[in-house]
């Protein structure tokens, strides 16, 4: 497992170059007095490693913009693709003028994958008002956020944590999607996941395998529409869902009932699956202890098995809690 020396971590994500796998990362210091600060004052870690396991720290690719800029609070969750030798990296930018609850998306690259600098101070995109809540969620936030880039054909397809602005409010939550031809102009397009399983599902990440794409995005417990709780889908776990489509626009639909990785209290969270060349591994987020205390660390990958109904791990070896 992996922690960096002076912060604690949490959503992860990774790309690999010459054989060196790259981790970014939330981080914010040790010793807050309460966990949750966290999210006020999150920039983006960055370590190395040839195995998923030992891993280099390699200090701050990317903080908060000036003062007024749409990401002057603070820098959520992204991910990074790599295209004609440059890595784009796209991010959530959190302004202090709406009091941390506005979510938009921002565009930074770089040529050596350790310091990003922005393409422009402003957002590339916002919520569409067509398909998504502009106004704020339940708890007062507008979700849009977590981009995911995957590239296919030539075209960027950017998969993105948000709510519909249809159906009752602890079924809306979805992933959308944005695509672009020349990585500057966008189109924002309807949800590709299917709604009604969860009132949100955040931090996606979209795959190919087997000639099908599955999308694995995480959920918390206690995110569970009163409709899936009702029809008895699975236990009500915090952790990672599969949904999985014929094409990688969608529509994308529950593989399963149960989990990938899961349990009561999300004890681990956030997961990504990285390309080796042993196969397919997943490292995820780890995010409680035995106790309901933030650890804030990654864990040690483990094996994916891919069959019909999707990714399959063995997670009997993590440290659980709850």
């Amino acid at each position: 497992m992996y922690q960096p020396a002076e912060h604690i971590l949490w959503d992860a994500w990774f790309v690999e170059m010459d054989g060196i796998h790259h981790a970014y990362y939330l981080q914010a210091p040790k010793g807050l007095a309460d966990p949750e600060q966290r999210h006020a004052m999150a920039e983006v870690g960055h370590a190395v490693s040839r195995d998923l396991v030992t891993w280099e720290e390699r200090g701050t690719a990317f903080s908060q913009g000036r003062p007024g800029s749409f990401d002057d609070g603070s820098v959520w969750s992204g991910s990074v693709a790599v295209h004609d030798g440059l890595a784009h990296f796209f991010y959530t930018g959190i302004s202090r003028a709406h009091g941390y609850t506005l979510q938009r998306i921002g565009h930074a690259v770089s040529d050596d994958l350790d310091r990003f600098v922005r393409v422009t101070t402003e957002p590339i995109l916002d919520a569409d008002p067509a398909w998504y809540e502009t106004t704020g969620g339940p708890d007062g936030n507008l979700h849009w956020r977590d981009p995911h880039p995957v590239i296919v054909d030539g075209r960027v397809h950017l998969y993105i944590t948000a709510r519909s602005n249809r159906g009752p409010w602890d079924e809306r939550g979805t992933i959308a999607l944005a695509t672009s031809d020349d990585w500057r102009h966008w189109i924002v397009h309807p949800p590709v996941a299917e709604l009604g399983h969860f009132w949100m599902m955040e931090v996606p990440q979209v795959l190919e395998r087997a000639d099908r794409w599955w999308l694995v995005a995480s959920a918390s417990a206690a995110w569970h529409s009163h409709r899936r709780r009702g029809a008895g889908a699975g236990d009500a776990h915090g952790g990672l869902v599969v949904y999985v489509a014929d094409a990688p626009t969608g529509p994308y639909r529950p593989a399963r009932d149960a989990f990938l990785l899961g349990d009561p209290l999300g004890s681990h969270y956030t997961g990504k699956i990285v390309a080796t060349p042993d196969g397919d591994r997943l490292v995820a987020s780890r995010f409680l202890d035995a106790t309901g205390a933030f650890v804030g660390e990654l864990s040690d990958p483990l094996d994916v098995e891919w069959r019909a109904d999707g990714p399959h791990i063995d997670a009997a070896g993590l440290p659980r809690g709850g």
